[in-house]
């Protein structure tokens, strides 16, 4: 667990598969652990068999490292990816 201000997170809860999509009226950043295509299903245990980013999508530790790699702002992703855990 983190804490960032009054906000605790499950940092292993942010590992997995982000894919950051830019539409014509906002952009998204989509974040999922099992991904299950018609052609293949990408799991956190089976993504050493695949080369990134794989159909747009990219592995990551955590959204932080997610932020960073396509260069845009963690906060206004965190609550929506990641609903927070008031502690206070």
């Amino acid at each position: 667990m983190i804490k960032v201000g009054q906000y605790q997170y499950n940092i292993m809860e942010e590992q997995g598969f982000y894919k950051y999509e830019i539409g014509a009226k906002r952009n998204e950043l989509i974040f999922g652990r099992t991904l299950i295509n018609k052609d293949w299903k990408l799991t956190l245990e089976n993504k050493h068999e695949f080369t990134f980013p794989h159909d747009g999508w990219n592995y990551f530790e955590n959204l932080t490292e997610a932020c960073a790699f396509y260069n845009i702002d963690e906060e206004e992703y965190r609550e929506h990816l990641f609903p927070s855990l008031d502690i206070e």
